[in-house]
């Protein structure tokens, strides 16, 4: 009887930490093993196996290999360790699906308190208890599931014949010299390892660049853009550039939404084609894709492309040509309007805007709408009302951003831009503002958001477009991911707008068609300026009859 129970004891001995050991392997496994899925998705487990789940276990296994096990106090320190490197390896696979470019990680980290800024202004109360709660909880669950599973495949190989504790050592060594070889590649993966170095790589740009070591990248800026010393073929036209927030061509290339945004397109077309506003439409290419905006709004003003931090930052130290700063020198007075602007601009000298007009500036005392606040039908009405100097033509930057992700509440468009303010009075008005974002839903929202500033802005521009002004309405980047509808394409819609047809034409000629669904490429943002100054500096009769009758 007593040799039975020695015998069960024994079998439950080994049953037990078998167990918890396959457990343990399952879960350090998932840890490396994440890669990169379809566009939009969620990441997928990569089916080779991570040389760093091999390496990890060979460094467990050197306890058990002399008879010892490892302090508890070290197995959670290098749970703690690998958790924040697990972290940014999800994030290096996921960046290109939800922002359509590669993490950054010395830039991006410097957004999270804008991003959880803006989870803030948007949540609910319990929302943001519950968010507080998960992001304490969260994480020491995470760890200590880690430092478990390290205990028990320990445990584990504790079990293991002497000979066999050294299996894991010898398949560590082996998975790094198959992972480099192309034969080997399609077997084991070096997934965590390449998002470690690609990540590291971007912290040393930034500590160089920092640091003044710009030579290195100057050159990815190229040359700067040919700049014009006269815009005669302009006439005295005011121009208006408008970028359009998350105005994505996955309106167009995504089914579901098309059937939402072809109609509102529809009728943007047809209110200002009543109204007398020709317009021409194309898609154009954005540095950036689902946030970044200044990206976009760099690479245009200053002709050159900016697709990252490090870049954008640089650009600022140059003296090289804006598209403000020419049309400046040109005699153009130039305002930038941006109503979520709510610090002040920085570099903003560099960009050669005259006036920058921020949020403070807009003094808007009616309900929140979205994270910052001001509807876009409330900031154009503003903007055509700004002081100016009527012996000048005007040159007006002007940022939207009721379009911005949570894309909710989206604002009613009403009679007067000034009644915004007074929707506070409104019941049914109160009760979406107090109402928080569904966060698993926001395809419904964003295209309503779009279909809002579509309205307001067909109201808008027939107003602004007098004496042959042009107008320039581009998305800034395709929205983000999480609306659930994704597109490989960093593509947006592009429109240019004018009384004045032939002008428009000489001006939208490449890649544009007539009306406002786009179907050719008119390049990239970094190109618009070129392309604009140089039909600007053209020949003075190239200007409308009305437009060069005002330069005599």
């Amino acid at each position: 009887m007593q040799s039975t129970n020695r015998i069960r004891r024994r079998r439950e001995s080994v049953k037990y930490p078998s167990l918890a050991m396959l457990v343990g392997l399952i879960l350090l496994f998932g840890l490396f093993a994440l890669t990169a899925s379809r566009v939009g998705r969620l990441p997928s487990l990569d089916p080779r196996v991570p040389a760093e789940f091999l390496a990890l276990l060979a460094v467990v296994s050197l306890a058990p290999l002399v008879g010892r096990r490892w302090p508890w106090p070290l197995r959670w320190f290098l749970a703690a360790v690998l958790l924040p490197l697990a972290l940014v390896h999800l994030a290096d696979v996921e960046g290109p699906a939800l922002m359509g470019r590669d993490l950054d990680l010395a830039a991006d980290l410097g957004h999270v308190p804008s991003l959880v800024s803006l989870f803030a202004g948007a949540a609910s109360p319990w929302q943001l208890l519950g968010a507080a709660v998960a992001a304490l909880i969260v994480p020491i669950g995470l760890v200590a599931a880690i430092a478990l599973s390290l205990g028990a495949v320990e445990r584990g190989l504790g079990q293991w014949p002497q000979a066999l504790r050294l299996l894991p050592l010898g398949l560590a060594t082996l998975a790094f010299i198959v992972a480099r070889t192309p034969e080997g590649a399609r077997f084991v993966a070096l997934g965590t390892v390449t998002s470690l170095d690609r990540q590291a790589g971007t912290v040393v740009d930034a500590w160089r660049l920092a640091h003044g070591d710009q030579s290195a990248f100057l050159a990815r800026l190229g040359p700067p853009p040919a700049t014009p010393t006269a815009l005669g073929g302009l006439g005295r036209r005011d121009v208006w550039l408008i970028f359009f927030e998350s105005y994505g061509a996955v309106l167009l290339d995504d089914p579901e939404l098309r059937t939402r945004a072809l109609p509102a397109l529809t009728q943007f077309q047809e209110r200002l084609t009543a109204a007398g506003v020709s317009l021409r439409s194309a898609r154009i290419a954005s540095p950036t894709y689902g946030g970044g905006s200044w990206f976009a709004h760099g690479t245009v003003d200053a002709g050159t492309w900016l697709p990252n931090q490090r870049l954008y930052t640089l650009e600022t130290t140059t003296d090289r040509p804006t598209w403000p700063g020419v049309m400046a020198k040109a005699g153009w007075q130039t305002f930038d309007i941006q109503p979520g602007l709510k610090t002040p601009l920085a570099n903003a000298a560099f960009w050669g805007f005259e006036r920058i007009v921020g949020t403070d500036d807009f003094q808007y005392t009616g309900p929140n709408f979205g994270w910052f606040a001001i509807p876009d039908q409330y900031a154009l009405d503003r903007a055509l009302a700004l002081p100016r100097d009527p012996a000048r033509p005007l040159f007006a930057q002007i940022v939207l951003v009721s379009s911005h992700i949570p894309f909710h509440p989206v604002p009613p468009v009403v009679a007067e831009p000034a009644d915004a303010e007074r929707l506070t009075q409104d019941p049914e008005t109160a009760r979406r503002i107090a109402t928080p974002p569904d966060w698993n839903n926001l395809a419904g929202p964003y295209l309503q958001s779009v279909e809002y500033d579509l309205t307001v802005l067909a109201q808008w521009l027939p107003q602004a477009l007098d004496a042959g002004a042009v107008a320039i309405i581009l998305g800034d980047h395709q929205p983000p991911a999480l609306i659930g509808h994704a597109s490989a394409s960093h593509d947006v819609p592009i429109h240019i707008l004018s009384r004045d047809a032939a002008f428009l034409r000489r001006l939208a000629d490449r890649g544009f068609v007539d009306g406002a669904v786009p179907t050719g490429s008119a390049g990239t943002m970094a190109e618009l300026m070129g392309r604009f100054l140089a039909v600007a500096a053209g020949p003075a009769e190239t200007a409308s009859p009305a437009a060069a009758s005002s330069t005599e």
